[in-house]
């Protein structure tokens, strides 16, 4: 009764006190809450999902009655089946309602063996998962959640911090009081009971404040991942809406709110220990029995001056408060430099692995005129550009030569034709030779390496006025009729090609025959190298002569050559750049056009990546926003308890000749103390996170990947800015108390009298 009596005084006289610590318990609550209920809403969105493409959790397709029977003697209790009839095929859907022990898959295969074959055995494995019906699910599910609760467990000790700090400020201004109970007879067990009933009050408000604000902050958190749109990437509008929901589990709601009470009574607890080793002459006195050595110099005192070597002085002489608010603000603002940076290196990652050489634009269209009565690649080309659904349309015409030289060993040549604009682009406007002289001469402009102008090939000087005599791959069609009135040994080498549906259009038959291109011109094109991401060098890294070259034509060329020979193996299509807002638009005119096929949609794998990247953002900075407000929480908590503590002080300082401007300055400096610290630790620490990645990925042997090398420099840009709002934050935690205490006049302060 005593000590429920004076926790309840100590609450109710200490209300800014009360409202920090239930601010700091239901703040480390949240965090957690957001964590469980993340995890509770994607385990269920996942098991609805799985139900929906299979409703049960193994489904036998193509039963006879007599196998209908024997599946419903085996399955018998331990689970419902539902039996489905379409087109005379029956499909037994079964649902388990009782944990079957062994692994599903060996429970198919017993009843495979009783039953005989039959057409087709699913398992739902995502539906098994989720219901644990199997030992396998059940493993699997507490190897998930271990992995989980040891990432909580992480971010809980850090809370612990701040839970541990809230009750070591209250209790700092409560250690007279303590010493005066345990002068007039109070035992130290009756001390830590009043702290711990103290903490079992506080949390009475602050972990159910912590859950309702945590399952908010997660609902919220759960409608701006939505609004990225990444649902709909999976499933349609219907489906969205009938199987997506934010989940809410009391299993786990009561998980977090045991965690954090365990927390909050370990804080208490290990607080009230701590004042009752103190003496109560001690306790009273507020004064240590050691005297403890203070640094003369310190690199602050070195900078500021007096006034840094006070600041210095005064954080070492709470060094446990020091430590712990330093500790916060490393670790919010390296969560916020490494998840900005991960994120950074997966869209990246996600951005470089959908995009395809050569299919830098949002579509690649594929011509496929075949026919006689086929619209031509240059009508389809006007339509395209007239259409209005593109805001550029370029042509993609290659033929790939093959050169056999003396000692045995190939080279290849890649020639492409364009248009008059895009042939006067390649080279910014400035061309070796006009378009016209280039196809009045019949011939090729010969590509030359980025920065080098030098042509030794494996066959030779190769200079402008040579005729390349190059092997091209011909293309023989042959149409169903005549393919039909082949000999099994005429069909030898002839391959057949499908359209979608799997139909055979024609058939191909591969050969070659030999072609004149003459080098009319050689040029450098900055541009072509950027596009296809290569430089087409005419040696290797070792200086070997490289196999290829690059050749440019005009489309009037190709017309007159090329164009019209069915014989010869083309490949023919369009980059083309999508109008804003005219994507479906687009995708339905081409479709109208028989001979056009979208062979590369860049626009929608660039949607779908943004769509991820959007939806993986959201979800790390509102962990990071989270985490980074509670952070900022207890160095609020600490600093401005930490000025109302030194009022006396401050004011003697003041008594003594310290101006305004001077105590303004020596606070400012402390704040920097904390900012700087924070800024150099979490440094250090994403440095070492970032050298463990390289050596981990050099491990992997994944370092060819550019975008996945590390970039030490790329945290120091966040943790400037965290650190910058951190040092903010930490002025107006400290200036706003400090401007409370100038109105007071300085007598009462001294006497600590408010």
């Amino acid at each position: 009764m005593f000590e429920r009596l004076m926790a309840r005084r100590y609450i109710t006289e200490q209300k800014r006190h009360s409202v920090l610590t239930i601010c700091s318990i239901a703040a480390a609550l949240s965090l957690m809450t957001l964590l469980f209920t993340c995890l509770s809403t994607g385990l269920r969105i996942a098991r609805d999902v799985s139900f929906d493409m299979q409703p049960s959790h193994l489904a036998i397709v193509g039963l006879t009655d007599e196998q209908l029977g024997i599946v419903t003697d085996f399955v018998g209790e331990t689970g419902n089946i539902t039996v489905v009839e379409e087109n005379g095929e029956k499909t037994a859907h079964i649902m388990f309602t009782e944990y079957i022990g062994e692994n599903i898959s060996v429970y198919a295969e017993n009843l495979s063996e009783l039953m005989g074959p039959v057409k087709e055995m699913n398992i739902n494995s995502q539906l098994v998962f989720s219901d644990m019906i199997d030992l396998n699910s059940r493993a699997d599910f507490a190897i998930l959640f271990s992995m989980f609760f040891v990432v909580v467990l992480f971010f809980a000790v850090m809370l612990r911090l701040v839970i541990d700090t809230a009750f070591e400020i209250s209790s700092k201004e409560l250690e007279r009081q303590f010493g005066v109970l345990q002068s007039v007879g109070a035992t130290p067990s009756q001390i830590v009971k009043i702290i711990t009933l103290e903490g079992l009050m506080l949390s009475a408000v602050g972990i159910p404040l912590g859950l309702i604000l945590g399952t908010g902050f997660g609902y919220c958190v759960y409608r701006a991942v939505l609004s990225s749109g990444i649902a709909e990437l999976y499933l349609t509008s219907e489906k969205v809406n009938e199987l997506i929901h934010f989940h809410i589990d009391p299993l786990y709601l009561a998980m977090a709110a045991v965690t954090g009470l365990i927390w909050v009574l370990l804080s208490a607890y290990g607080t009230g220990m701590r004042v009752v080793k103190m003496s109560p002459i001690q306790a009273i006195s507020n004064r240590s029995n050691t005297v403890k050595k203070v640094k003369r110099h310190s690199l602050f005192g070195m900078i500021f001056g007096w006034k840094g070597k006070m600041a210095a002085r005064n954080n070492y002489r709470q060094p446990k408060r020091f430590i712990i608010t330093v500790l916060s603000l490393t670790l919010s603002i390296t969560l916020f430099s490494a998840m900005k940076v991960i994120t950074d290196i997966f869209e990246e990652s996600l951005t470089e692995l959908s995009m395809v050489e050569y299919f830098n634009s949002d579509l690649y269209i594929k011509y496929e005129g075949y026919y006689e009565d086929s619209t031509t690649y240059r009508d389809a080309m006007s339509e395209l550009k007239n259409s209005g659904y593109f805001s550029s349309v370029t042509t993609d015409i290659w033929l790939v030569g093959r050169k056999h030289t003396a000692d045995d060993t190939d080279y290849y040549a890649d020639i492409i034709y364009r248009s008059p604009d895009e042939y006067a682009e390649l080279f910014g406007g400035k061309p070796p030779v006009s378009y016209d002289e280039l196809t009045e001469s019949g011939g090729y402009c010969l590509l030359v390496p980025e920065n080098e102008y030098a042509f030794a090939e494996r066959v030779g000087e190769i200079s402008v006025g040579d005729v390349l005599e190059l092997e091209i791959v011909k293309n023989l069609m042959i149409f169903p009729d005549e393919y039909d009135s082949f000999s099994a040994e005429e069909r030898q080498g002839i391959m057949p090609v499908l359209d979608d549906d799997g139909n055979t259009v024609y058939y191909v038959k591969h050969d070659s025959s030999i072609c004149d291109f003459k080098i009319t011109a050689s040029g450098k094109s900055e541009k072509l190298y950027a596009d296809f991401n290569r430089s087409y060098s005419m040696h290797d890294e070792e200086g070997t002569p490289s196999q290829y070259i690059l050749m440019v034509g005009t489309l009037d060329t190709y017309d007159s050559t090329f164009a019209e020979n069915s014989d010869i193996l083309r490949s023919i299509g369009f980059n083309c750049n999508v109008a804003e807002d005219s994507y479906i638009s687009a995708v339905g005119f081409i479709g109208n056009i028989p001979e056009l096929k979208i062979d590369f949609d860049n626009f929608e794998i660039r949607r779908q990546v943004n769509t991820v990247i959007t939806a993986v953002r959201i979800f790390f900075v509102s962990d990071i926003v989270l985490f980074s407000l509670i952070a900022l929480v207890n160095m609020v908590n600490i600093l401005s308890t930490s000025v109302l503590n030194r009022r006396s002080e401050l004011a003697s300082m003041q008594c003594i000749g310290m101006t305004d401007g001077q105590l303004y300055g020596m606070t400012l400096i402390e704040c920097l103390q904390y900012a700087l610290s924070a800024a150099v630790l979490s440094a250090i620490a994403c440095t070492l996170l970032i050298y463990g990645t390289e050596q981990l990925m050099g491990y992997m042997q994944v370092t060819e990947y550019s975008y996945l090398v590390p970039d030490y420099f790329a945290p120091v840009p966040k943790i400037l800015i965290a650190s910058a709002v951190s040092f903010f934050v930490a002025m107006c935690s400290s200036f706003i108390p400090l401007m409370s205490m100038q109105k007071k006049p300085l007598v009462d302060m001294i006497r600590k009298v408010d």
